[in-house]
């Protein structure tokens, strides 16, 4: 990999069709307004900084790290702090990225747009999914996770972190907002059945309250083939 992480593009990946693009205008849209009034609750969330720990624990020294829904870049300063190289991607343009690139130089490059979308090239060796695919379309969740282990590097990590409650039920639950965005979460038995079923191998899991009465995150480590 080069030093520059702004030439971490593929010139031959194809955009996706408009098969949901409709529906990526709405989160775009959503989360757009939630930044402008201050109202990202999971920015500051502290059950959300679980996971970039629960990863490093698996992670060499130096590694490249693709952050999914990178936000104000909580994670990817985090993961920048310990030694790591970011490429992170977002919806939204946020100011936070014009400090952090300053900061960090060459370590971090931030694009704006959407991971089944956007030309990044593969190899990562792992990358980060704090509350992304949660988001997505259920008959989106297949071609998402596929686009996140085409990225990674044999034997790469997927560290997620998906919505689930405190006391499983016999079925997650998928809701829709007032916005049009949807939310589900997963039982434990779901995440693995969709995560092996898109070539990941769960190596490690763990169960992190949040401050709604009753939900959690569920923090996931999958390992994709050829490790």
């Amino acid at each position: 990999m080069g030093a520059d992480l702004l030439t971490h593009f593929s010139e031959d990946f194809a955009p996706r069709s408009s098969q949901a693009d409709g529906y990526v205008q709405v989160m775009g849209r959503d989360f757009q307004r939630r930044y402008d009034v201050g109202r990202d609750v999971w920015t500051g969330e502290p059950a959300m900084a679980h996971l970039v720990p629960l990863l490093n624990d698996r992670l060499a020294p130096q590694s490249l790290v693709l952050d999914v829904g990178a936000g104000r870049g909580r994670d990817a300063e985090v993961l920048l702090a310990l030694g790591h190289r970011v490429v992170a991607v977002d919806l939204v343009e946020l100011p936070e990225w014009r400090e952090i690139t300053a900061r960090w130089g060459d370590r971090v490059a931030y694009h704006v747009g959407d991971i089944t979308d956007v030309p990044v090239a593969p190899g990562f060796h792992a990358v980060v999914d704090n509350g992304v695919l949660h988001h997505q379309q259920p008959d989106a969740y297949g071609r998402y996770l596929g686009r996140l282990r085409d990225l990674l590097a044999p034997g790469g990590l997927l560290a997620i972190s998906l919505f689930t409650d405190e006391e499983q039920a016999a079925a997650g639950q998928l809701q829709r907002d007032d916005s049009g965005r949807l939310s589900r979460s997963f039982t434990d038995a779901e995440a693995d059945a969709l995560l092996s079923g898109s070539g990941f191998t769960v190596v490690a899991r763990c169960r992190v309250p949040r401050r709604l009465p009753g939900r959690a995150y569920q923090l996931l480590i999958a390992q994709a083939p050829g490790g």
